[in-house]
């Protein structure tokens, strides 16, 4: 099964963050921390309700991800 991935991202020419859903908009919120909430609640609706495995990104302002949470079966780790 697929994996959903959301990402946090911040949009300058509006100064909003973004809650998407593999390129589509969900929300905008005021601050990063309202988006991190409601991405982790969605992402762990996705599994905890319809059993599909789900990644929240968080990007900081500048674009660069910050973390990464995984919500279900983690990816393999491999030695390298």
């Amino acid at each position: 099964m697929k994996r959903v991935i959301l990402r946090v991202q911040y949009v300058k020419s509006k100064e909003v963050w973004k809650l998407f859903i593999v390129g589509q908009r969900i929300c905008e919120y005021a601050t990063k921390a309202i988006a991190v909430t409601n991405g982790r609640i969605l992402a762990r609706s996705y599994w905890q309700d319809q059993m599909i495995p789900a990644q929240l990104v968080i990007h900081k302002k500048d674009g660069v991800i910050e973390s990464e949470r995984t919500f279900g079966k983690d990816p393999r780790r491999f030695k390298g």
